[in-house]
């Protein structure tokens, strides 16, 4: 069993909490087949946390979720037929969340691919991302695009007017440093006042 002093975990675990890049504005449409026209709509109210750095992508990471019934498509009545049970079900799966796996380097200029977890009406399927991420100021703008077939997310029924294809547009700009959410620990901080044999200065670990 190993001894650690208290104040040095207390340092550990203060050190541990991953800032988060602001999401100052973003879009997120799509578009897909509908009796042979194109139909495109948009989700909005983006949340989450973005932490990524293009010359340090292996280290990046990315949880983002959006509203689901948020789905507008510009017609009222179809974007409330869409958050019905057949299609989106917002009442009981009320949100879409995006999670980062990995990040790899594309071969073009500012170009990398993002490899995710989405889960959709609670099914998690893992998708690839190919997107820019180009330096705007003293911010990052990230665009990318994917496709998916929404009969995997149980989003409507097969169709003889509606296409399985939908593509996903992403664009979103986020500060270039990352804003710390360090909280500080649970712990209590250590003063030359706390004797070396109280308790709370010192915390075992199992090996």
């Amino acid at each position: 069993m190993r001894i650690i002093p208290l104040f040095i975990l207390n340092l550990f675990v203060f050190n541990s909490f991953a800032g988060s890049q602001d999401i100052i504005e973003s879009s997120i449409r799509f578009d897909i087949k509908n009796a042979g026209i194109t139909v495109e709509g948009n989700f909005s109210g983006l949340e989450g946390s973005i932490h990524f750095d293009p010359a340090d992508y292996t280290k990046s990471h990315v949880d983002l979720s959006i509203a689901s019934n948020s789905i507008q498509t510009g017609i009222n009545s179809r974007d409330n037929h869409l958050r019905k049970a057949e299609y989106f079900d917002v009442e009981h799966f009320p949100s879409i969340r995006l999670k980062s796996r990995f990040f790899g380097k594309a071969t073009e200029e500012n170009a990398f691919r993002g490899y995710f977890t989405l889960t959709l009406k609670g099914i998690s399927k893992d998708i690839t991302l190919p997107f820019t991420c180009i330096k705007e100021g003293d911010k990052y703008r990230i665009r990318g695009s994917f496709n998916l077939n929404r009969r995997d997310y149980g989003v409507g029924n097969k169709s003889l007017i509606m296409g399985d294809e939908v593509t996903i547009h992403i664009n979103i700009l986020v500060s270039s440093e990352a804003k710390s959410k360090k909280q500080g620990s649970q712990f209590p901080k250590q003063t030359e006042s706390m004797p070396r044999n109280n308790l709370l200065y010192w915390i075992y670990i199992k090996p």
